[in-house]
């Protein structure tokens, strides 16, 4: 009897229902637990997935997993794009001009040192170089919007990390697709025709659709960025650039279908991006194998995080101490957090493993310096600089992810 009992115990666990309810409660209660100690909730999320493949549990490759990390990444960028204002990007265009041209250089240097430190060739070097230098926007615009920074940093912040991010996200598409000149003109021709459809799209919503189903902006959105994302995805590039372009050509429409872009909105697809996007970095754990995480990998990654990070701060305050006349203790806040980069590292890290085949000591040492990029800014408010001043960036560091979904958050 107590046989029986147990056998049908130990199958009612193994049943799928049980396991998918088990890894929902996992991914959004256990990572709560540890934002109290200052570990960020995606970070969590992701090192459970590694957990996952390190244990050989097959649920993290599943195609349940994949789909739902797809609507969490698309959602997550969707956002980005929304939050895109032409408005403030005009009225600073001169410094972002400047902030370019700087990160265009470093991306040079970069990849040259790196092509020659890691005997890789030029375009994986320099999608390495992207890798390590470009933040990740949709992260660090949630984070800044739920922390005290001034409304000042937030501006150069948000067009910083928004210009970094378009030019990244350009930079990716043209090197996945430029193997061969049919290929890059495939992709160049493809991405011209989805660029000059959606418009299009978001007219033919606005007179047809919306007057005979109203309020029907989110779910159209969702479909149009999907849709993109797929798109984007068959030419070769992926999933984000297409829900991207998607957010920014909806805020194109603000005028004549405001409730695109309206504060609703962003918190109805924010709370949407909460629920998804910890299966993506989830999965994106799962995807880590052993032989990534290798000393070696742990020796380029720590050199990557000694070389890279000091570099993208000083970069940050040298630009702003001669285009402001900023102090330096100023500028740090700033410069500290546009470091994160887990989102748009792990993306690249993946390109390189499965599109350039870098070797996986690299891929490795790419995601060890992305979780150490995303810590880097709480420690080093919380070592070097002590101030209350800084109290924001700690406070904001330690949520990053966490506020994803929470209905009090309130978008830009």
């Amino acid at each position: 009897m107590t046989t029986n009992i147990i056998s049908e115990f130990l199958h009612t666990l193994s049943l799928p229902e049980v396991k998918y309810t088990g890894l929902i409660f996992a991914l959004f209660v256990f990572p709560r637990f540890l934002i109290r100690f200052g570990i960020p909730y995606a970070l969590t999320a992701f090192a459970m997935g590694v957990c996952a493949s390190f244990l050989e549990w097959e649920l993290g490759g599943s195609d349940a997993v994949k789909l739902l990390s797809s609507l969490g990444i698309i959602s997550l960028f969707l956002f980005a794009g929304l939050e895109v204002e032409f408005g403030e990007l005009r009225q600073s265009r001169r410094f972002l001009v400047q902030h370019v041209i700087v990160s265009v250089v470093l991306l040079i240097i970069s990849s040259v040192g790196l092509t020659y430190w890691l005997k890789l060739d030029v375009r994986p070097a320099v999608l390495l170089g992207l890798a390590l230098l470009t933040p990740s926007t949709g992260f660090i615009l949630d984070t800044i919007n739920t922390s005290s920074v001034p409304e000042a940093g937030k501006f150069w912040i948000r067009s910083k990390a928004i210009a970094a991010e378009i030019v990244a996200l350009f930079l990716m598409f043209v090197l996945v697709r430029s193997m061969s000149a049919q290929e890059f003109t495939f992709a160049m021709v493809g991405m011209g025709l989805l660029i000059l459809a959606l418009p299009l799209a978001f007219k033919f919503f606005a007179k047809v659709v919306e007057p005979a189903a109203p309020k029907s902006e989110f779910g159209f959105l969702l479909m149009i960025a999907l849709l993109s994302g797929m798109i984007t995805k068959k030419l070769g590039a992926y999933y984000l650039i297409g829900a991207f372009v998607v957010g920014i050509v909806a805020r194109r429409f603000e005028g004549s279908m405001p409730r695109l872009t309206s504060k609703p909105m962003l918190r109805s697809i924010r709370s949407f991006t909460g629920f998804f996007i910890p299966f993506y970095f989830f999965h994106a754990g799962s995807s880590v194998s052993k032989e990534e995480l290798s000393l070696k990998s742990l020796g380029i990654g720590l050199a990557m995080i000694a070389v890279f990070l000091p570099l993208r701060i000083y970069s940050v305050v040298w630009h702003r101490k001669l285009a402001l006349r900023e102090a330096i203790h100023q500028s740090f806040p700033v410069a500290a957090s546009l470091l994160p980069n887990l989102v748009f590292g792990l993306v690249l890290a993946e390109l390189l493993k499965t599109t350039f085949q870098v070797p996986l000591d690299i891929v490795g040492a790419v995601i060890i310096y992305t979780v150490g990029a995303t810590l880097a800014p709480p420690i080093l408010m919380r070592v070097f600089w002590k101030s209350p001043e800084y109290a924001f960036l700690a406070e904001a560091e330690s949520n990053l992810g966490a506020t994803w979904g929470d209905e009090d958050a309130n978008p830009r």
